[in-house]
C-alpha cells in the first residue's frame, strides 16, 4: 500500500489531540483506509486515518492520503 511506503512504521502522530504510535496501515472497499494505532491508555486498535490528526503526519502520508481522496471523490 502507498500509505506504508509513503513513511517508515511505526511513526509517531496524534489521533484527536492525543500521542499515538501509528503500527500499520489497511485498506478494503468495506473500511476505506485505516490504521492500527496504539497510544497510552489506549490498547492496539483500528481505526480510520480521518481519526489521526493531519498536520500530525509526515508530508508523504499526507499526500497518499489526500490524492486518495482525490481518486475516491472521482476529481483525480
Amino acid at each position: 500500500m502507498a500509505l506504508g511506503d509513503a513513511a517508515a512504521l511505526p511513526l509517531h502522530a496524534t489521533a484527536l489531540g492525543k500521542p499515538v504510535t501509528v503500527l500499520a496501515f489497511e485498506s478494503d472497499t468495506h473500511h476505506g483506509i485505516r490504521c492500527e494505532i496504539q497510544g497510552e491508555g489506549i490498547g492496539k486498535r483500528w481505526v480510520g486515518v480521518d481519526t489521526l490528526d493531519e498536520e500530525s503526519l509526515p508530508e508523504g502520508v499526507r499526500e497518499v492520503m489526500e490524492a486518495f481522496d482525490a481518486w475516491s471523490e472521482g476529481d483525480y
